[in-house]
């Protein structure tokens, strides 16, 4: 009689004609309240803008994207965080070798996650949309991202642009160039301003 689908596509593609309703994912309470507190004790070191990404290493989550765009970020002020593991382990190791403004994880527990999210200026979500077919994809990571208060950059699969565009950067460009750029605009935003729209996500997503 009627569908539960994590994208729109998904009812449009399969089963056109029945009524559906779209359901991305959510956030508990308890998740809520962990950013929370973190929140209280947080401290952002003013001399680096930390980048940070974190799930699977994977062609779908744009590793390489994420990792050539770092390439083009010039100065110490910038640092990588990325924490995961997958088949593209091998080439976030190879980065760290090659730049030592690169740290890698490697699979973090949830707290230890949500810690690091704390640390961060910014959160990048990759998930790609033109070059791999994610179509029926939807990064629930990003409502974990947007809850924790701080600044996301993320592409547009799904109902993303349509859902949360308010709140997000939105990158449109899915190439090292777009989103080196991108994170070049959001550095230069005062931190108080950034502070606010993170802080007005996080509220959103409650």
């Amino acid at each position: 009689d009627g569908l539960v689908v994590i994208t729109k596509e998904i009812a449009s593609d399969f089963a056109p004609g029945i009524p559906s309703i779209c359901v991305e994912g959510g956030i508990g309470s308890d998740l809520v309240e962990q950013y929370r507190a973190l929140a209280k004790k947080r401290t952002l070191d003013s001399d680096n803008f930390v980048v940070v990404a974190s799930g699977g290493l994977t062609e779908a989550n744009g590793i390489r994207e994420i990792l050539s765009a770092f390439c083009l970020l010039k100065g110490d002020v910038f640092r990588l965080h990325i924490a995961g593991a997958g088949p593209l382990e091998w080439l976030v190791k190879d980065a760290v070798q090659k730049d030592s403004r690169i740290s890698f994880h490697g699979y973090l527990k949830f707290d230890e996650v949500l810690k690091l999210y704390a640390s961060a200026d910014v959160l990048v979500n990759m998930r790609l949309t033109q070059r791999v077919n994610t179509r029926y994809f939807f990064p629930s990571k990003t409502m974990e991202y947007l809850a924790s208060g701080v600044p996301v950059i993320t592409t547009c699969p799904g109902g993303m642009a349509e859902e949360f565009g308010n709140f997000a950067n939105l990158l449109r460009e899915e190439t090292p160039t777009g989103l080196a750029n991108m994170i070049k605009e959001v550095a230069k935003i005062p931190i108080e301003q950034r502070v606010a729209r993170g802080k007005a996500a996080r509220e959103y997503m409650v």
